[in-house]
């Protein structure tokens, strides 16, 4: 296992290997679409700048987009450990030192910046998350000059040959930690650093502020950006709720990307409405705020409303259809309760929800392999049939799958009866509810994208 940092940028079978088999979880994990990637030359020298809402997760993300070995920059405390520096470094990870990791570690700094000369040099790619830490909100916080500082000084320390490029990445989860919860991963164009360059000679602190100025406006461009702070919640509960809707009425393929275009769409529209007509504007967020805090009263996921007719009446075959296959979920249940415990446990005990995904998927690349293995050791200790333990053994991810499937589908009916219910017993909530629902049904249907 290759951990000298001095090697970190050479191509590695461990980590290839490591990275096949994550990615195959990573990809059950967080279902993705790409776009945009068609646009990277990767003949060019990068740095992939992503958004960071997800904790290690967004590392990955990027990652698993295709088959290379990048380098990525991360904060300086996690790397305190001999072992864990090891390890992240076989990871190809390396340390950037802040102040608070002590005024003496900046020196440390310049090893790194030597060592990302030779990632460069050897077009490996490095990805830098510029806002420097995690939060879960769909925004874009400030970002750290770090990245337009190694760009010019490795520019500068090649006589501006290079031509590096910035690419904006937008990572747009549709859950930061349910499992099989799609993502949508987005490549804008590449930013030259060159043509920064002359500015940097005259003026070095002008030069970074442009440059990450541009950065911040093209890293918005491909991520959800909802600036306001005091609507937050209201824009995403419109955004939650009407953004499918949208591109069903537009007739365009259900993809997460047009998806994301009908979002974009829609928090635009809300900032122009509340610059142009405070008093409607006032009246779609009242509605939102209903809307959201009703079906959270009642338990209720945030949906449509359109179609409850329809779904109400498919519960006849669904609910049989669901009670027909309970054996199925029961099986998977059964073989991969030992994993699944371990995994909620362990992530149970995390404070910060940004962490819960990277806990659970690191936890689970080692808890389900282990214990699928033991659960055979022992079929085949009490059969003694080797075929039938391959079977067996081969059966318990393939079960994990149907039983999420069919948990996914008991809950949308479950969900479905709570309404029904809500209509049929609560008939005034429920009129609110509706009430509300066609107040930002109206809305979402005049914008035009």
């Amino acid at each position: 296992m290759p951990t000298r940092r001095e090697d970190i940028e050479k191509w590695s079978m461990g980590y290839h290997l490591l990275k096949m088999y994550g990615s195959s979880l990573f990809h059950t994990y967080f279902p993705k679409e790409v776009v945009g990637i068609e646009k990277i030359d990767f003949n060019d020298i990068l740095i992939f700048a992503p958004n960071h809402q997800n904790a290690l997760i967004d590392a990955l993300a990027v990652l698993y987009t295709k088959n290379w070995q990048p380098v990525f920059l991360a904060r300086a405390d996690i790397f305190k450990k001999p072992l864990l520096d090891k390890f992240l470094t076989f990871l190809k990870i390396m340390p950037v030192y802040r102040i608070r990791d002590g005024y003496s570690n900046l020196q440390l700094n310049d090893a790194i910046f030597q060592k990302t000369l030779d990632i460069l040099k050897n077009k490996n790619c490095l990805v830098i998350l510029p806002e420097g830490n995690h939060d879960g909100h769909r925004r874009l916080r400030q970002l750290k000059k770090g990245i337009a500082r190694i760009a010019f000084q490795a520019e500068e320390a090649t006589g501006n040959t290079m031509n590096i490029k910035i690419v904006p990445v937008g990572l747009e989860y549709s859950h930061y930690s349910k499992f099989s919860s799609p993502m949508l991963i987005r490549f804008g164009e590449p930013i030259s650093v060159s043509k920064y360059y002359q500015r940097y000679k005259e003026n070095p602190a002008v030069a970074n502020n442009e440059l990450m100025e541009e950065l911040a406006t093209r890293m918005k461009e491909q991520m959800i950006h909802i600036e306001s702070e005091e609507h937050y919640n209201s824009y995403e509960a419109i955004r939650t709720g009407f953004a499918r809707s949208m591109v069903e009425k537009k007739g365009i393929r259900n993809s997460l990307n047009n998806q994301f275009l009908a979002a974009k769409a829609l928090i635009a529209a809300l900032n122009t409405l509340q610059q142009t007509n405070t008093t409607h504007f006032n009246k779609v967020i009242n509605a939102a705020n209903g809307y959201s805090l009703s079906l959270n009263h009642y338990g209720i996921t945030q949906g449509l409303l359109a179609n409850n007719r329809i779904r109400t009446a498919s519960l006849a075959l669904r609910i049989p259809a669901l009670a027909a296959t309970l054996s199925i979920f029961t099986y998977g249940f059964l073989n991969n309760a030992l994993p699944i415990a371990t995994v909620a446990a362990i992530s149970s005990k995390i404070k910060d929800p940004q962490f819960v995904s990277s806990v659970r998927y690191a936890i689970g690349l080692f808890a389900f392999p282990i214990f699928h293995a033991i659960q055979a050791l022992v079929f085949w200790s009490i059969t003694g049939n080797g075929i039938w333990t391959l079977g067996y053994l081969a059966s318990m991810p393939v079960s994990a799958m149907l039983m999420h499937a069919w948990r996914k589908q008991a809950l949308s009916a479950w969900n479905d009866i709570k309404l029904t219910s809500l209509r049929l017993t609560k008939p005034k909530a429920y009129r609110e509810i509706r009430s509300s629902w066609e107040v930002l049904n109206r809305f979402t249907s005049e914008i035009e994208w």
